[in-house]
């Protein structure tokens, strides 16, 4: 035994049928007349007349209520049997003796007491897809019923007489006081649907994820071919699943501008049709890569820039790149101090081709070509005299520019006399006095800081006696 379940109310309740969905959940109907359980957003949760049908769905292992609804007038009502449709949903037959509720649009809204009635609910029990009469002057009942391919239901039962047949049917009219007989109800497509397609963004040459989902009823339709419209005007059908959503994965080509998808359901034996859109919006990524460079202040040092698809990282060839050293113009470079720098390289886009940028960082290393220039002179032994230099920044253009600030090492004939700081003109001097007479060699030397590399000077002091 897999389970078993009393199912109850504190009234009568009678057995009318059950039928199994394709996951083994029981849907069952029957009738009753008390206080029957019924499920939240159940389609009718109070008792309308002396009894109702009911019509309830339990889970695979009978432990609780998926749905259930009463189903019934104001008067006596009871369902004899259910069957389900394709996606699920149960149809119920029974008895009524008048004041059913029936759906407009249905075969029969107006019949009364003595009649059958054929109803189908939606996938959860909360609303009726259709609901009809079915019967004569005479009093009818209802037996059985079943589903076709097309989901259209075939009831049958009993009828007094005057029953209602079709032309050209087996036995149109009545042959004993009670005939069998036996209905199948046209399937029309009055049920609403709704197609919603998402909105997707991807990429020139991405794979993109379209997707629509069906509903009918605020649920997801099962097993419907909804097709899919692409720009330029491709259909591919797909079918939806237990959810009501298909989708299809579609190559985005490349050049393709913002543009619609549309998906249509072209209705079927319950559903009218419907349609829906969404939006395509494709990005084209470009992207630029400055590789890292280092030079010399005052040199000249090359800086590379690459140009991709951002999505298939090929190059793109021809276009022009717009370079920028600290936020200004490349031509801006030979000013340069030492240390690191931003490159930045632009371009404006195009092709198809939103802008783009890249950054890098420009290395600039302290100034190799400084220059110390020493003052050759005279001076007298035992005399007081200046030993004189500048120190410069040897550009490559030939210019000497003046180095202010930095400190200079002053020596004779090989031993360190002092230092001096170079003024604005980048001149530095010493006060010395030379105890020897002759020419003495004069050296000036510049340790090199982060903006200026190391450099040596040398001269001759001439010292009379």
């Amino acid at each position: 035994m897999v389970f078993t379940t009393y199912l109850d109310g504190s009234g009568m309740v009678v057995p009318g049928g059950i039928a199994l969905d394709s996951t083994g959940r029981a849907v069952v109907c029957g009738e009753t007349a008390g206080a029957f359980p019924t499920t939240a957003g159940a389609y009718d949760s109070t008792l309308g007349g002396t009894s109702d049908a009911f019509v309830a769905k339990l889970n695979a292992t009978g432990t609780g209520l998926i749905y259930s609804t009463y189903l019934g007038g104001s008067t006596a009502d009871g369902a004899t049997g259910v069957a389900l449709d394709s996606t699920g949903a149960a149809i119920v037959c029974g008895d009524t003796d008048g004041a059913f509720p029936a759906t407009v649009g249905a075969y029969d809204t107006s019949g009364g007491a003595g009649d059958t009635f054929i109803t189908k609910l939606n996938l959860t029990g909360g609303g009726l897809t259709y609901s009809t009469y079915l019967g004569g002057s005479a009093v009818d009942h209802v037996y059985g019923i079943g589903v076709d391919s097309s989901d259209a239901a075939i009831v049958c039962g009993a009828t007094g007489g005057s029953f209602p047949t079709t032309s050209g049917s087996y036995q149109p009219a009545a042959g004993g006081a009670t005939d069998a007989f036996v209905t199948k109800l046209k399937t029309i497509n009055t049920a609403a649907t709704s197609l919603a397609v998402a909105d997707v963004t991807g990429q020139a040459g991405e794979q993109l994820n379209l997707t629509a989902t069906l509903t009918s009823g605020g649920t997801g339709v099962r097993g419907a071919t909804l097709t899919f419209t692409m720009p330029g005007g491709a259909t591919i059908d797909r079918t939806t699943n237990a959810d009501g959503i298909a989708d299809y994965y579609w190559d985005v080509p490349v050049g393709q501008a913002n543009a619609t998808i549309g998906a249509a359901f072209a209705g079927d034996s319950m559903r009218v049709a419907s349609s829906g859109s969404g939006s395509l919006t494709v990005t084209v990524a470009s992207k630029v890569t400055v590789l890292p460079a280092t030079g010399t202040a005052g040199s000249t040092v090359g800086i590379a820039a690459y140009l991709w698809d951002g999505k298939s990282m090929s190059g793109l060839t021809g276009k022009q790149l717009t370079l920028k050293i600290d936020g200004g113009a490349a031509s801006n470079f030979p000013a340069l101090t030492a240390g690191a720098h931003t490159t930045t390289v632009d371009w404006a886009g195009g092709g198809g081709y939103p802008a783009s940028q890249g950054a890098g960082t420009l290395t600039a290393n302290a100034l190799a070509r400084s220059y110390i220039r020493v003052h050759n002179h005279g001076a007298t032994q035992n005399a007081a005299t200046r030993l004189t230099c500048y120190l410069y920044d040897y550009r490559r253009n030939g210019d000497l520019i003046p180095v202010p600030g930095k400190s200079i090492s002053f020596s004779v004939g090989g031993t360190t006399v002092g230092t001096a700081v170079t003024a604005a003109d980048g001149k530095a001097f010493r006060v010395y006095t030379p105890g020897l007479a002759g020419a003495l060699a004069q050296g000036m030397s510049f340790a090199g800081d982060a903006a200026c590399a190391a450099c040596t000077g040398s001269g001759t002091l001439t010292v009379a006696p």
